[in-house]
């Protein structure tokens, strides 16, 4: 499930800054991509997290909703 992307411009040193801790490249290397188009997802959000949103959204608490829980490895095999 893709949740979306979103595009956030910010100054060369916060972006450095948080490529190098993600992506560790010599400063020549990293040096290349100055000026050029950066993504670098950090955005992380589980299914259940998603739900709390939608629930504290609406008022609404589990019983509200019809929740199942399936295992991963059953998944897998679908």
């Amino acid at each position: 499930m893709q949740l979306g992307h979103t595009a956030m411009r910010a100054q060369e040193p916060l972006i450095r800054a948080a490529a190098k801790a993600g992506v560790p490249l010599p400063d020549e290397e990293f040096a290349t991509y100055k000026n050029k188009t950066l993504y670098y997802n950090s955005f992380h959000v589980t299914q259940k997290e998603m739900l709390w949103s939608v629930q504290r959204a609406t008022g609404t608490t589990d019983v509200d909703w019809d929740i199942k829980h399936k295992d991963i490895a059953g998944l897998a095999k679908e």
